[in-house]
C-alpha cells in the first residue's frame, strides 16, 4: 500500500517487461480481483524498456485496464477427480 500526493490509500502493481509497451504481461487472477475491489485506488505502473538506456513506465488505473488491455486465460488450477 502506498499513499498518494493527497494521503488517500493507493495500492501499486509493478510490471517489469524487457520489450516495448505493447509486450504481452502476466496477471494472476489475485491481481484482477484486487484490481476490481479497489478499482479507483488501484494501479498498474509497467516498467518497460528496462535493458535500455531509458527505461519507461506507464502507469495505468482501473478504468485504462480495462478498456485498453485485452485479457486472455493461460492457465488451469487442478484437482484429482473424487472417486
Amino acid at each position: 500500500m502506498s499513499f498518494d500526493k493527497n494521503g488517500k490509500e493507493i495500492y501499486i502493481k509493478v510490471k517489469i517487461n524487457e520489450g516495448k509497451d505493447d509486450s504481452i504481461f502476466y496477471i494472476s487472477a489475485n491481481e484482477i480481483n484486487t484490481m476490481e475491489n479497489f478499482k479507483d485506488n488501484y494501479f498498474i505502473y509497467r516498467v518497460f524498456n528496462i535493458k535500455t538506456k531509458e527505461p519507461e513506465v506507464f502507469i495505468q488505473n482501473y478504468n485504462d485496464f480495462k478498456n485498453k488491455i485485452n485479457l486472455v486465460v493461460e492457465s488451469y488450477s487442478a484437482t484429482l477427480k473424487g472417486d
